[in-house]
């Protein structure tokens, strides 16, 4: 089974990146790497591109970006691939190393039509450490990888066995809210990388979550909020799933950034669960139909 190792970036669109800029640095507290007319990298630890994101008038999801420790985990990528008669490009040399500040990425996609990207041999700098310009104690990633990503898709079983067959995430919980269902699957210890749902949300990503590495920092993001360039659109509040304390808010090209505090891990031999209950052990009283 291939090892994925982390959701290591996110590739996004939009029109306005001086506005993405703005929101992603003085209001989440990322840093920028790289700045171009049409192309914009942030970091949030050593590695230098965890958020890409592309000028286009496509403001969703372009691509997400898994990782891969060895090389010959690519390989064995490709083997289950080729077995499941789905195409992909295989990319290397200079362009790949400038476009994704990585040695060899194997492209392609879901059954939805979302791009998945997986890297081997990322960029980092330790010449240069992260320094945030306003989160004190900086942001719960490294080998946790980005954070974590809500799809929506078409058909559920199709997408669990898209993540579970060919990038070999574990099913890590379900939740049922009524007739609505989501699935969470993971790729490390942190509780998910990725949860589906069935939806008819105009984007497919539904949001992205970020996690800071203290409560406090948690704190002055939603005291940012009411100030500078983050429209909040759900309150604070635990998840029932990862007990993570987040809040929503909504980027400039319209997608939905989840900021949070203090997700839960679990261990290898953690078992599958499930829950029926509203989501929530306290808050997000307002805006999570939204988020």
């Amino acid at each position: 089974m291939v090892a994925i190792s982390q959701l290591h970036y996110i590739v996004l669109g939009a029109k306005d990146l001086d506005a993405w800029q703005d929101f992603a640095t003085r209001g989440i507290g990322l840093g920028v790497v790289e700045r171009t007319d049409t192309h914009l990298h942030l970091r949030s630890d050593r590695w230098l591109s965890r958020i890409q994101v592309v000028r286009s008038d496509n403001e969703d999801v372009h691509a997400l970006g898994w990782s891969v420790v060895a090389e010959d985990e690519l390989d064995a990528l490709i083997a289950r691939l080729n077995a499941d008669g789905r195409p992909f490009e295989d990319l290397r040399g200079a362009e790949i190393r400038a476009l994704r500040k990585a040695m060899r990425v194997i492209r392609f996609k879901d059954d939805d039509g979302i791009v998945h990207e997986v890297a081997w041999g990322l960029e980092v700098s330790d010449r240069t450490p992260f320094i945030s310009p306003v989160a004190v104690d900086g942001f719960r990633s490294q080998e946790l990888g980005l954070g974590h990503v809500v799809l929506s898709i078409d058909d559920l079983d199709r997408s669990i066995r898209f993540f579970k067959e060919i990038l070999g995430h574990k099913v890590t919980a379900h939740l049922f809210i009524g007739p609505h269902e989501a699935v969470f699957l993971r790729c490390n210890a942190r509780h998910h990388s990725v949860a589906l749902s069935v939806s008819h949300r105009p984007k497919r990503l539904q949001h992205l979550q970020i996690e800071y590495n203290s409560m406090d920092d948690l704190g002055r993001a939603m005291d940012r909020a009411e100030s500078l360039p983050l429209e909040k659109i759900a309150t604070l509040g635990k998840h029932a799933s990862d007990w993570v304390t987040s809040f929503y808010v909504r980027a400039p090209s319209g997608v939905t950034i989840e900021l949070g505090y203090g997700a839960r891990l679990l261990a290898d031999d953690e078992p599958t669960e499930f829950e029926t209950f509203t989501g929530s052990v306290w808050g997000h009283l307002q805006g999570m139909e939204n988020a």
